[in-house]
């Protein structure tokens, strides 16, 4: 069957999305976010990463494909639901006073 693949319902979907392509489609919008990101913050000589889960090894992986930033120092930390004020606490912290 040439174009995809019928649904068993009677005038259900005719094309049935992959599991896969709606992974590609997904990793492709994060990877142009990350692209974003990287584009706005301008020339830094550091950038510190927080929060949780893997995206902040996908944003340090960005910053390293930027050119613009390859002598750009990143550093990450895993935090968890943080406030605003746990944010400027942590980031003043690192980079001292």
């Amino acid at each position: 069957m040439a174009g995809g693949w019928r649904s068993r319902t009677p005038w259900g979907p005719q094309d049935i999305a992959s599991e896969s392509r709606r992974d590609r489609h997904h990793d492709k919008q994060l990877h142009d976010y990350f692209e974003n990101v990287v584009a706005r913050v301008g020339r830094a000589s550091s950038v510190f990463v927080l929060g949780p889960g893997e995206a902040k090894q996908e944003l340090i992986a960005a910053f390293a494909r930027s050119p613009r930033h390859r002598d750009t120092s990143t550093e990450r930390e895993t935090a968890d639901k943080l406030t605003e004020r746990q944010i400027v606490a942590r980031v003043k912290a690192h980079f001292g006073p």
